[in-house]
């Protein structure tokens, strides 16, 4: 059985979590505070973290659950460019994880995926785990 988590994050060195769902009238799963020590323990946030993810078991296809979280997001999205007010400088990164690596998982993604993580700016980084 295979398990695929997608998780959307905003990092920030000027804005705090809380200020961030000001902003986005969104409410994150987890957030991190810049410099702060963390259970379990961790290296120390560079930048305050915003977090939002979806995990799926037994998916064959890891672009849906990146589809699923774009649709669970997608309150956020149309709000970005406000919160680019705040901080300009705000980094967005999409991740996708994918456990166990021996299983079979497609990495095909739709276009409207692509163009979505595109149009915000955002990085994706595809991990695999044991």
């Amino acid at each position: 059985m295979n398990e695929v988590s997608a998780t959307f994050s905003i990092w920030s060195e000027k804005l705090e979590p809380q200020r961030i769902t000001e902003i986005l009238c969104f409410q994150p799963d987890n957030t991190a505070i810049k410099g702060a020590d963390r259970d379990p323990p961790r290296p120390r946030p560079p930048a305050h973290g915003w977090h939002v993810g979806c995990r799926e078991k037994d998916k064959e296809l890891a672009g849906e659950v990146m589809s699923h979280l774009l649709e669970r997001i997608s309150p956020v999205l149309a709000k970005l460019p406000e919160l680019r007010k705040s901080d300009p400088k705000i980094s967005i990164s999409f991740s996708l994880d994918i456990s166990p690596k021996t299983t079979n998982v497609s990495l095909f993604f739709d276009r409207r995926t692509i163009e979505t993580i595109s149009s915000v700016e955002g990085d994706l980084d595809i991990e695999f785990f044991d």
